[in-house]
């Protein structure tokens, strides 16, 4: 398998982040910044919070959001030289929801604050991590905005989603342990990274097929399975190559998490084979290929 920095360097995203942040722009009647990753995503952010404004009357807001410039974001950070991404930290009452999906989301706005110094600094040691482990591109490229949500423990049950209206955003709890935010950072980004290589390789998966997901303990349409089959195996990768030099409470937590992968990949590897000759593109279906077998390999070598 190639470097996991190549394996995710697809050329296509980039020239789609550039058509849909220049297009958006164009909705919103401003001039397109340059494209970014940040820029991408903050793209959505504006389009998202503009609609909302019109359809409440709210004018003010709605040309905060068509004029929005790097100024505006500027003040995110604590340190404008900052490499991390954007990092906020909403409280639960400030998530919406859409009359489209359940799932409830943030979009940045004019009282936006920065998270604290302590989250920022968590997030930067869970970027070091996911770098360290061959993640660097994956979480520059589709999770340049994090909101964290709820601090938990290793014991609670983590959630964290994303969601297909603002790509390069990730919604994720966190604990007091960089190193397990970077596991979820990555499953998330890899969401993210998906759907934008779906979409740059104009690849559509037909939503009448369906295949059993070990994950979910449901059949789920193809699209769901083939997500799952992408974004899990992106964890396995990560935990195995950091648990054996972190700390023991973190090293117990992510073997656990190793040992349902083994069973569940085991699982869905046979619908995989089949599920992946719907994704009609060779270097695509390469990539996803690849990630899965090597997950397989992975927990296949582990100690039950």
């Amino acid at each position: 398998m190639p470097p996991l920095d190549d394996l995710f360097s697809l050329p296509a995203t980039t020239d789609l982040r550039r058509r849909r942040t220049t297009a958006i722009h164009r909705v919103l009647g401003t001039n397109a910044p340059a494209s970014t990753p940040l820029s991408y995503a903050l793209a959505h952010h504006w389009l998202e919070g503009a609609e909302a404004a019109a359809r409440s009357a709210d004018g003010t807001l709605l040309a905060w959001y068509r004029h929005a410039t790097a100024s505006d974001t500027a003040r995110l950070r604590t340190d404008p030289g900052d490499k991390i991404p954007i990092v906020v930290n909403p409280k639960p009452e400030q998530l919406h929801r859409s009359a489209l999906a359940a799932t409830p989301y943030y979009v940045i706005n004019p009282e936006t604050t920065p998270a604290s110094p302590p989250a920022l600094e968590q997030v930067r040691n869970g970027l070091a991590s996911a770098v360290s482990a061959g993640f660097g591109t994956l979480l520059r490229d589709h999770a340049p905005i994090i909101c964290l949500l709820k601090r938990k423990t290793l014991h609670d049950t983590l959630l964290s989603w994303t969601i297909t209206r603002l790509p390069g955003t990730v919604f994720t709890d966190y604990t007091n342990h960089p190193v397990v935010l970077a596991r979820d950072l990555i499953h998330e980004a890899g969401h993210n990274w998906l759907n934008d290589a779906l979409a740059a390789c104009h690849v559509t998966i037909p939503d009448d097929r369906h295949f059993y997901s070990p994950w979910r303990a449901t059949k789920r349409p193809a699209f769901g399975f083939l997500h799952a089959c992408w974004a899990f195996p992106l964890t396995v990768l990560y935990a195995a190559r950091v648990a054996s030099t972190a700390p023991a409470e973190v090293r117990d937590f992510l073997t656990a998490h190793l040992r349902p992968q083994a069973e569940q990949l085991a699982q869905a590897r046979d619908s995989f084979q089949i599920a992946i000759t719907l994704v009609d593109h060779d270097d695509l279906r390469r990539r996803m290929t690849e990630i899965f077998a090597t997950a397989v390999s992975i927990t296949a070598a582990q100690p039950t």
